[in-house]
């Protein structure tokens, strides 16, 4: 059952208290928060919130500029209807996604990237995943925007790295986590388990993001009747820049993604990494066969090969992460011992 203690604490050393919430009657329907933290984004930012504030469900809308007053300016400037608010915890994604939930006043609290725009249908589709009273979060498809063609070389397989709906990822049903930047919870839920761990989430452009999946496996340890899933028609385009394209992006993704998933290890058990060992496994290898197969039949065989090399320095740059995770091991177990120093998403209580 889910614990409602006020003291339920996680994170690390380093970070900051998030204020009380204070006691309040939370309203049915949506609260959405978007993440913003650079000018470099602004329009983008602006096309997701105007995308936001367009959904018949006619949400509460919250953004978050992490750390960066300019913006946040300009944002309740451009927005005069739309809670702009800092994020009070440390710089991050995990911090600045707390301060929306500590913001938030309604029962259902959606979550997209200040990159991605939503579609019309979005929060009806992410309502249908709720209408299973076990069901504490619910994700959507991500589809892929790139600014300029997409590079010939880039495995759907792989698309995971963009921050998109990827070839062997289950679009419909129950599945572990979301993806980060379509995804909803029960705001309830997310207050009684200590929200967001503020140590695991992006900071900027480092491609480090653990913390949508930390919680979703915390989420279900505490509750084994809770489920998770998948709605195809709650659906996002998530807009992917040229520095996202390059092969130097995509492996250091891949890198920091093994070195997440040593610490998710650590954080959780061995038993959280199935999805990563089905998907290692089994959809890799087909993955590779099919690309070498369509190489030797002479359809497109340059760029089939590219992205055969991919699949394999992909799936190598992640075991290289993972293994200098796991070295990483003594200074994790400081971390998990000094969890509980300080709050995330206090309780309304």
């Amino acid at each position: 059952m889910w614990s409602t203690n006020p003291q339920v604490r996680l994170g690390g050393h380093g970070g900051k208290e998030g204020s009380r919430v204070g006691s309040r009657s939370v309203r049915p329907g949506w609260s959405v928060v978007v993440c913003a933290y650079t000018f470099e984004r602004l329009e983008l930012t602006s096309a997701c919130i105007r995308a936001v504030v367009a959904q018949p469900e006619q949400p509460e809308v919250i953004v978050v500029t992490d750390h960066n007053d300019e913006l946040g300016a300009v944002l309740r400037s451009r927005f005069p209807g739309v809670t702009v608010v800092p994020n009070s915890q440390r710089r991050g994604l995990g911090g600045a996604r707390n301060s929306g939930v500590a913001a938030a006043s309604a029962a259902l609290v959606a979550f997209v990237d200040d990159d991605a725009e939503p579609s019309s249908a979005w929060l009806a589709g992410l309502a249908a995943g709720f209408r299973d009273p076990r069901v504490v979060a619910v994700g959507g498809d991500a589809e892929p925007v790139w600014e300029g063609s997409s590079p010939a070389w880039f495995p759907d397989e792989y698309l995971w790295v963009v921050g998109c709906s990827y070839r062997g990822m289950a679009r419909d049903g129950s599945v572990r986590n979301p993806l980060g930047c379509n995804m909803a919870f029960r705001r309830d839920v997310l207050v009684a388990v200590g929200g967001f761990d503020q140590m695991l989430g992006r900071i900027g452009n480092v491609p480090f993001g653990l913390e949508e999946t930390e919680l979703c496996v915390r989420l279900i340890k505490a509750d084994s009747s809770a489920r998770i899933v998948m709605v195809p028609q709650a659906a996002v385009r998530h807009h992917v820049p040229p520095g996202r394209q390059r092969p130097g992006y995509f492996l250091q993704r891949c890198f920091y993604e093994g070195v997440g998933k040593a610490q998710l290890r650590d954080l959780a058990s061995s038993a959280a990494l199935s999805s990563e060992r089905s998907y290692a496994l089994r959809v890799l290898p087909v993955a590779v066969l099919r690309e070498v197969a369509g190489a030797i039949r002479l359809d497109r065989p340059v760029a089939r090969l590219f992205k055969a090399a991919a699949i394999v320095g992909g799936l190598g740059a992640a075991a290289t992460g993972y293994a200098w995770g796991r070295l990483r091991t003594p200074q994790l177990a400081e971390r998990l011992q000094a969890r509980g120093e300080h709050a995330i998403v206090p309780s309304d209580d």
